[in-house]
Protein backbone atom coordinates (compact mmCIF):
# COMPACT_ATOMS: atom_id res chain seq x y z
CA UNK A 1 0.00 0.00 0.00
CA UNK A 2 1.10 3.60 0.27
CA UNK A 3 3.32 4.89 3.30
CA UNK A 4 4.87 8.19 4.00
CA UNK A 5 9.06 7.97 3.79
CA UNK A 6 10.87 11.62 5.18
CA UNK A 7 13.86 12.20 3.28
CA UNK A 8 15.30 14.66 6.20
CA UNK A 9 14.68 16.07 9.30
CA UNK A 10 12.57 19.25 8.27
CA UNK A 11 10.22 17.36 6.28
CA UNK A 12 9.74 14.71 8.89
CA UNK A 13 8.71 17.18 11.77
CA UNK A 14 6.59 18.75 8.80
CA UNK A 15 4.45 15.87 8.27
CA UNK A 16 4.59 14.79 11.80
CA UNK A 17 2.50 17.58 12.56
CA UNK A 18 0.00 16.90 10.10
CA UNK A 19 -0.39 12.95 11.62
CA UNK A 20 -1.17 15.59 15.23
CA UNK A 21 -3.33 17.44 13.64
CA UNK A 22 -5.28 14.55 11.53
CA UNK A 23 -4.81 16.16 8.57
CA UNK A 24 -3.75 13.86 5.94
CA UNK A 25 -6.21 11.67 4.22
CA UNK A 26 -5.94 7.92 4.38
CA UNK A 27 -8.63 5.43 2.82
CA UNK A 28 -7.58 1.90 3.44
CA UNK A 29 -9.88 -0.64 1.81
CA UNK A 30 -10.57 -4.36 3.80
CA UNK A 31 -12.12 -7.56 3.86
CA UNK A 32 -13.62 -8.59 6.85
CA UNK A 33 -15.85 -11.23 8.44
CA UNK A 34 -19.66 -11.13 8.56
CA UNK A 35 -21.79 -9.18 7.40
CA UNK A 36 -21.37 -5.58 8.30
CA UNK A 37 -25.03 -4.00 9.22
CA UNK A 38 -24.89 -0.33 8.38
CA UNK A 39 -23.73 1.21 5.17
CA UNK A 40 -21.85 3.43 7.19
CA UNK A 41 -20.02 4.67 10.68
CA UNK A 42 -17.77 5.98 12.89
CA UNK A 43 -15.99 3.71 15.58
CA UNK A 44 -14.65 5.98 18.92
CA UNK A 45 -13.13 3.68 20.86
CA UNK A 46 -10.41 4.08 22.84
CA UNK A 47 -7.21 1.62 22.78
CA UNK A 48 -4.67 0.97 25.06
CA UNK A 49 -1.95 -1.97 25.28
CA UNK A 50 -3.56 -5.30 26.36
CA UNK A 51 -3.29 -6.07 29.63
CA UNK A 52 -2.67 -9.66 29.49
CA UNK A 53 -1.18 -9.74 25.65
CA UNK A 54 1.71 -7.25 25.63
CA UNK A 55 2.22 -7.65 21.96
CA UNK A 56 -1.21 -6.70 21.27
CA UNK A 57 -3.54 -3.57 21.45
CA UNK A 58 -7.09 -3.68 23.10
CA UNK A 59 -10.23 -1.49 23.13
CA UNK A 60 -10.04 0.23 26.43
CA UNK A 61 -11.87 2.05 29.10
CA UNK A 62 -9.24 1.81 31.92
CA UNK A 63 -7.30 5.22 32.99
CA UNK A 64 -4.43 5.51 29.91
CA UNK A 65 -6.56 4.54 27.36
CA UNK A 66 -6.17 6.63 24.13
CA UNK A 67 -8.93 8.20 21.60
CA UNK A 68 -9.13 6.19 18.58
CA UNK A 69 -12.22 6.91 15.62
CA UNK A 70 -12.28 5.33 12.58
CA UNK A 71 -15.10 6.17 10.08
CA UNK A 72 -16.08 3.37 7.63
CA UNK A 73 -18.24 2.32 4.77
CA UNK A 74 -19.84 -0.58 3.47
CA UNK A 75 -18.41 -0.95 -0.31
CA UNK A 76 -20.70 -3.95 -0.63
CA UNK A 77 -22.15 -7.42 1.85
CA UNK A 78 -21.18 -10.91 0.53
CA UNK A 79 -22.43 -14.00 2.22
CA UNK A 80 -20.19 -14.18 5.52
CA UNK A 81 -18.20 -11.45 4.88
CA UNK A 82 -17.83 -7.40 3.80
CA UNK A 83 -15.26 -5.08 1.70
CA UNK A 84 -14.87 -2.02 3.85
CA UNK A 85 -13.28 1.76 3.21
CA UNK A 86 -12.00 2.85 6.24
CA UNK A 87 -10.86 6.26 7.42
CA UNK A 88 -9.14 6.37 9.96
CA UNK A 89 -9.01 9.77 11.85
CA UNK A 90 -6.03 8.88 14.69
CA UNK A 91 -3.47 6.95 13.95
CA UNK A 92 -3.20 4.27 17.01
CA UNK A 93 -1.26 0.96 16.77
CA UNK A 94 -3.35 -1.53 14.79
CA UNK A 95 -6.02 0.43 15.21
CA UNK A 96 -8.16 -0.76 12.01
CA UNK A 97 -7.30 -4.45 13.17
CA UNK A 98 -8.82 -3.74 17.12
CA UNK A 99 -11.35 -1.47 16.24
CA UNK A 100 -13.10 -4.34 13.57
CA UNK A 101 -11.73 -7.09 15.97
CA UNK A 102 -13.92 -5.43 18.83
CA UNK A 103 -17.21 -5.39 16.24
CA UNK A 104 -16.83 -9.09 15.86
CA UNK A 105 -15.29 -8.23 12.07
CA UNK A 106 -11.86 -9.38 12.55
CA UNK A 107 -9.95 -8.44 9.22
CA UNK A 108 -9.27 -11.96 7.27
CA UNK A 109 -6.42 -13.15 7.39
CA UNK A 110 -5.02 -11.16 11.18
CA UNK A 111 -3.16 -13.79 12.90
CA UNK A 112 -3.10 -11.73 15.92
CA UNK A 113 -6.93 -10.09 16.14
CA UNK A 114 -8.74 -12.46 13.65
CA UNK A 115 -8.10 -15.85 12.21
CA UNK A 116 -5.00 -16.08 10.06
CA UNK A 117 -6.25 -18.99 8.19
CA UNK A 118 -9.34 -17.30 6.53
CA UNK A 119 -7.10 -15.28 3.84
CA UNK A 120 -3.81 -15.82 2.47
CA UNK A 121 -2.42 -12.38 3.86
CA UNK A 122 -3.91 -9.54 6.09
CA UNK A 123 -6.87 -8.28 3.58
CA UNK A 124 -5.86 -4.98 4.18
CA UNK A 125 -4.80 -2.37 1.82
CA UNK A 126 -3.47 1.58 2.52
CA UNK A 127 -5.28 2.09 -0.47
CA UNK A 128 -5.17 6.58 -1.01
CA UNK A 129 -3.03 8.72 1.20
CA UNK A 130 -3.02 12.45 0.79
CA UNK A 131 -0.83 15.37 2.64
CA UNK A 132 0.11 19.01 2.01
CA UNK A 133 4.01 18.96 0.25
CA UNK A 134 6.48 20.37 3.50
CA UNK A 135 7.77 22.94 1.42
CA UNK A 136 5.81 23.35 -1.89
CA UNK A 137 2.86 23.24 0.20
CA UNK A 138 0.21 22.08 -2.62
CA UNK A 139 -2.02 18.97 -1.79
CA UNK A 140 -0.79 15.39 -2.97
CA UNK A 141 -2.54 13.03 -3.25
CA UNK A 142 -1.02 8.79 -4.12
CA UNK A 143 -3.32 6.21 -4.92
CA UNK A 144 -1.96 2.37 -4.84
CA UNK A 145 -3.55 -0.60 -6.55
CA UNK A 146 -5.03 -3.43 -4.44
CA UNK A 147 -2.98 -6.62 -4.33
CA UNK A 148 -3.26 -9.51 -6.33
CA UNK A 149 -4.63 -11.20 -3.66
CA UNK A 150 -7.70 -9.16 -2.84
CA UNK A 151 -8.40 -8.55 -6.03
CA UNK A 152 -8.97 -12.20 -6.99
CA UNK A 153 -11.25 -12.39 -3.74
CA UNK A 154 -13.57 -9.58 -4.92
CA UNK A 155 -13.39 -10.90 -8.49
CA UNK A 156 -14.43 -14.02 -7.11
CA UNK A 157 -17.43 -12.49 -5.13
CA UNK A 158 -18.74 -10.96 -8.37
CA UNK A 159 -17.83 -7.28 -7.12
CA UNK A 160 -17.07 -4.53 -10.03
CA UNK A 161 -13.34 -4.46 -9.59
CA UNK A 162 -13.33 -1.09 -11.16
CA UNK A 163 -15.81 0.43 -8.76
CA UNK A 164 -13.24 -0.44 -5.60
CA UNK A 165 -10.07 0.57 -7.44
CA UNK A 166 -11.32 3.69 -8.58
CA UNK A 167 -12.89 5.31 -5.91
Amino acid sequence: GVMIVAKNNFTHLELAKQFRVHSIRRRYIALVKGRVEFKEGMVDLPIKRHPFHRKKMAVSFEPGAKSAQTRYGTLKRFEGFSLLELFPHTGRTHQLRVHLAYLKHPILGDAKYGDKNDFPRLALHAKDLGFQHPQKKQFLEFSSPLPPEMQAAIGEMNVSSSSVLKQ
